[in-house]
């Protein structure tokens, strides 16, 4: 026979209605364990059973206080059950909490429940007929308006089987909770657990106990916990889990477990942190959030929000019809679709006023108003599409869509349907709009022609030189550009990897400039002047003229002496003249060689001493200068 299948059941109702004695009589346990519960006859804490309603169905159930003052501690609890055990006592009827218990159902998205009337034995059947009628009256129009009423009594031993009967017909695929928690998606990673219990056991550790709401977590691997108590995220290692009683080794959504933490950081977990798939979420203060008010709500206003375990102050601030900001000062972990409740504090306690769906768990503070409300309209593949245009130049690791998306957008799926569209690109491990690189790729192709206009003798430029004077924010993409402008054509890149406009044709003018730079130094002979002096006297840019003047050395045509370009014409014929002096003479003086060279002045002579004296045409003496050994003895 195969495993069964599990679902998470909560129960719901006013304090002192009998959900913990109704857990008992269904399961067996005792979910009041806390001294004080025992004390005072209410439940604090959340309690937990497991719970065998059929051969194929099992059932972990989550029992809630039921006291005003622990509302959050229910809101906690009935985050990420799939069935709601309304529970109304027979001698009260329906009571305030009874209400607002239902109203946080329906806030959390729970879409199947059923009811039992408690307590049936200290009631005659025409009051039971009564109750019966208040509740109805309760839950029209909600997801319990036609749910099935059974009476029950846990001292006579009356209505138990049938209302497990009730919910498991309530558990049936068919009447599945709203956002899909037995769906593939749901079952996908990312894993996403809200810890309610933290305690240490010897000889094991840090046990933490929550239902996971999606993914899936395996013994043996890492998992990141966030927030700690530092607000920082601690990766931990799962060294045990038990589901429904049972150690396993694999558990999938949704289900309640145990795991056994291990780690650095380990004691800093905390109830209303949550376990992850390790990289797969980081805290936040700041959602964008789709109302779902019971009442009105000011522009602004201080609430409590109560997402999974956590509860954080918050201020929500309407953006438009029924999106809000919603920014706390402390950080919290959430995801796309997740449910949550606010409340806020009244004179009479703190009263819930509604709640809502994560629409984003990290908006864009650059995020235009209309965004909100877009991504809530849009079809998943253009929700994804905004996610990432919005990140521009920066672009998005794919893991960030995962985190941001809503469950049902199947990011990869729609990822690829982007990719596969040209819509979107891939670079270096993030994502980036089609449009950024059309950015980019123009901003190449202007470059490249501004360089060529600048350096006209160049054949091609090196792509890290591209890459380097390139707008900043294009940067990331360069390289991605440039192979995208080769292959259609509009970059040309040689075998030595330089790269040039297509067409581009540097002969004819090569020609011409080369020549006007080498008459510039021949009719300046053994006294060229400074580089950006000779720029201007031929009227180039001083980047071609750079070019230029290094191609007339390649060539042979300049030597570059101390900083200076010098014409080799005018350096043989001085060699010459310096060869026939030693014809008559022993010595050079530096006095005489001004003279033989033209009258020159000590900023040109000097080189071309030192000059001489390397190519071995001289040797230096003192002062003077005698014959080297490269001219005939």
């Amino acid at each position: 026979m195969a495993d069964p299948r599990h679902i998470v059941v909560g129960t719901a109702g006013h304090v002192d209605h009998g959900k913990t004695a109704l857990v008992k009589a269904l399961t067996g346990v005792d979910c009041d364990r806390l001294p004080e519960e025992k004390k005072r006859g209410i439940t604090i804490e959340l309690g937990f059973a497991s719970w065998s309603i059929a051969p194929d169905l099992g059932a972990s159930i989550i029992d809630v206080p039921g006291h005003e003052r622990f509302v959050g501690t229910m809101v906690a609890g009935a985050s990420g059950i799939d069935v709601v055990v309304l529970v109304v006592a027979a001698d009260d009827g329906v009571m305030p909490q009874t209400k607002e218990h239902l109203a946080i159902c329906e806030l959390l998205g729970v879409r199947s429940g059923v009811i039992a009337i408690t307590k049936c034995d200290l009631a005659s059947d025409d009051l039971l007929e009564l109750v019966e009628d208040d509740i109805r009256l309760a839950t029209k129009g909600t997801f319990l308006e036609q749910a099935k009423i059974v009476r029950t009594s846990v001292n006579a031993g009356r209505g138990i089987e049938e209302l497990t009967a009730a919910v498991r017909e309530a558990a049936s695929p068919k009447r599945a909770r709203a956002g899909g928690n037995t769906s593939d998606a749901q079952r996908r990673p990312p894993a996403f657990l809200a810890i309610d219990r933290v305690f240490t056991r010897a000889g094991a550790g840090t046990i933490v106990t929550g239902t996971l709401v999606r993914g899936s977590l395996s013994a043996g691997t890492d998992v990141d916990v966030l927030p700690t108590e530092s607000g920082a995220i601690a990766t931990l290692r799962i060294r045990g889990m038990e589901a429904h009683g049972r150690a396993c080794e694999e558990a999938h959504a949704p289900t309640r477990l145990a795991l056994n933490l291990r780690g650095d950081g380990a004691e800093a977990v905390r109830r209303g942190s949550v376990v992850v798939t390790r990289g797969t979420a980081s805290p936040t203060t700041a959602l964008h959030v789709k109302l779902d008010l019971l009442e009105p709500l000011e522009a602004e206003r201080e609430v409590q929000a109560h997402l999974g375990t956590s509860a954080v102050p918050a201020k929500v601030r309407l953006l438009e019809e029924n999106v809000a900001l919603l920014r706390s000062p402390k950080p919290f972990a959430t995801y796309a679709g997740q449910r949550l409740v606010l409340r806020r504090s009244s004179k009479n306690g703190n009263v819930t006023i509604g709640g809502g769906v994560v629409v984003d768990p990290h908006p864009s503070r650059s995020r235009r108003r209309g965004m909100p409300f877009f991504f809530l309209a849009a079809t998943p593949r253009d929700r994804i599409h905004a996610l990432v245009a919005e990140a521009r130049f920066i672009g998005l690791p794919p893991a960030e869509i995962e985190r941001r998306a809503l469950l049902e957008d199947e990011p990869k799926k729609q990822v690829k349907a982007l990719l596969d569209a040209r819509a979107i690109i891939e670079h270096g491990g993030r994502l980036y709009d089609a449009s950024i690189l059309e950015a980019a790729k123009a901003s190449v192709e202007a470059l490249v022609a501004d360089l060529h206009r600048e350096r006209p003798l160049v054949a091609g430029f090196a792509s890290g030189e591209l890459e380097t004077r390139a707008p900043e924010r294009h940067r990331p993409l360069i390289a991605h550009a440039l192979d995208v402008l080769v292959a259609e054509k509009k970059l040309v890149r040689d075998d030595g990897g330089l790269l040039r406009a297509k067409g581009h044709r540097t002969e004819g003018e090569r020609a011409q400039v080369l020549e006007r730079v080498l008459a510039c130094y021949r009719a300046a002979g053994l006294a060229p002047p400074m580089d950006d002096i000779a720029a201007t006297q031929v009227d180039l840019p001083p980047a071609a003229f750079k070019d230029a003047a290094a191609e007339l050395r390649r060539r042979g045509a300049l030597r570059l002496i101390g900083g200076m370009n010098f014409d080799t014409e005018a350096l043989a014929a001085l060699r010459t003249k310096v060869a026939r002096w030693f014809d008559a003479n022993a010595t050079l003086a530096p006095t005489q060689f001004k003279e033989l060279a033209g009258e020159l002045t000590r900023k040109h002579a000097i080189p071309l001493l030192e000059w001489l004296d390397q190519e071995r045409v001289t040797i230096r003496k003192g002062d003077a200068r005698i014959k080297g050994s490269a001219l005939p003895a």
